[in-house]
C-alpha cells in the first residue's frame, strides 16, 4: 500500500484482499491443529503462523499512518502491543511451561489491545478518504499485481520461523522458549531499521512513478 504511488489501489482493495487471504489462511490452520498425532513442534510451528497473520492484518492498518508520515503513531502501537504481548507471552510459558499457548496468548493480548485502543484511532485516520475516484477497488486486479510479493514475504516468514522450529527440535520446547525472548531485545534495532524504510519506501515510489531515477538511486543509497 505505502509503495502505490501512485494511488492506482484504493485502501479497500487492500483490506479486501487481506480479508480473504485471512479468512482462507484461518480453516488451514484451525485443521492442522486439530490433526491427530500432532507433535509439540508442529503445533508450535502453526501457532507461529497464526501469529503472524494477526500481525499482517495490524501492518496492513498501520500502512495509513505511513502514507502520512505519522511513523511516531505506529512506534507507539508496535512498542506498547510488543511490551504487552511480551509480558503475557513471559508470564503463560513461566506458569504452564506450554509455549505453544504462550503465544497463541501472546497473539490474543495483541489483538485485544489494538481492537479496543487503536483500530478505532485508525478508523479516523482514514477519514476523508483521499483515494483518487480513478483508484481500482478490486482486490482480484489487486492480488493479480502482488502475488509475487506475497511468495516472497510467505518465504521471509519461513525463515524467521523455521530457526524457532529446528530450535525446538534440537533443544526442547523451554529453550525455544528463552530464544524468543531473547529475540525481543533485538526489537529496538529492529524498529529504528523499519522507521528508516517506512519514512522512505512513499518517497521511493513516487522517484520510481515519475522516472527519476537519479532521486531514486539517492533514495536507494541512504536506504543501503
Amino acid at each position: 500500500l505505502v509503495m502505490d504511488g501512485s494511488r492506482h489501489f484504493a485502501w479497500s482493495a487492500y483490506a479486501r484482499l487481506r480479508g480473504f487471504s485471512f479468512l482462507a489462511a484461518i480453516p488451514l490452520l484451525v485443521s492442522g491443529l486439530l490433526l491427530p498425532g500432532l507433535n509439540g513442534y508442529e503445533s508450535l510451528y502453526l501457532c507461529l503462523a497464526f501469529q503472524r497473520l494477526i500481525e499482517m492484518w495490524f501492518d496492513l492498518h498501520y500502512s495509513v499512518y505511513q502514507r502520512s508520515g505519522e511513523i511516531g503513531r505506529i512506534g507507539i502501537g508496535v512498542g506498547t502491543r510488543g511490551f504487552l504481548g511480551v509480558v503475557a507471552f513471559m508470564g503463560v510459558l513461566m506458569g504452564t511451561r506450554n509455549i505453544a499457548f504462550a503465544v497463541l496468548t501472546q497473539t490474543a493480548v495483541s489483538w485485544g489491545w489494538w481492537m479496543i485502543c487503536e483500530r478505532p484511532a485508525l478508523l479516523l485516520a482514514r477519514l476523508p478518504d483521499k483515494t483518487s475516484p480513478t483508484a481500482e477497488v478490486s482486490p482480484w486486479s489487486l492480488l493479480k499485481h502482488l502475488w509475487p510479493l506475497g511468495i516472497s514475504l510467505a518465504l521471509t516468514s519461513l525463515v524467521t520461523v523455521f530457526p524457532r522450529v529446528a530450535l525446538a527440535e534440537q533443544h526442547g520446547l523451554n529453550e525455544t522458549g528463552r530464544f524468543i525472548l531473547l529475540g525481543y531485545l533485538f526489537i529496538p534495532a529492529i524498529l529504528v531499521q523499519s522507521t528508516l524504510q517506512q519514512m522512505m519506501a512513499p518517497q521511493l515510489a513516487d522517484a520510481v512513478t515519475t522516472g527519476d531515477r537519479s532521486g531514486a538511486l539517492k533514495i536507494l543509497s541512504r536506504l543501503t
